[in-house]
């Protein structure tokens, strides 16, 4: 017997919202999200439930953070001589 096609469902538990830059597109039996333009806002649990009636449902998180690499280029000049 053939499984349906599950539901999938992506969410975001700490009640913050989705904006523009985060996209949900399917992927294979699945989906993903990506996320354009990342922001410190962007950061948090994101929820992936996937719903397969009569099997049940499964679901996964994950949590991103963001970390900033700076680098810091100088350039020396001497004014004047000797």
């Amino acid at each position: 017997m053939r499984r349906p096609t599950p539901k999938v469902e992506w969410s975001r538990p700490d009640g913050k919202p989705w904006n523009n830059r985060i996209r949900e597109t399917p992927e294979g039996h699945g989906s993903e999200i990506e996320i354009t333009n990342v922001e410190f806002e962007d950061e948090g649990i994101y929820r992936c439930t996937a719903t397969n009636r009569p099997d049940g449902s499964a679901a996964a998180a994950v949590d991103i953070r963001l970390v900033v690499h700076c680098e810091l280029t100088c350039n020396l000049y001497i004014l004047g001589g000797a």
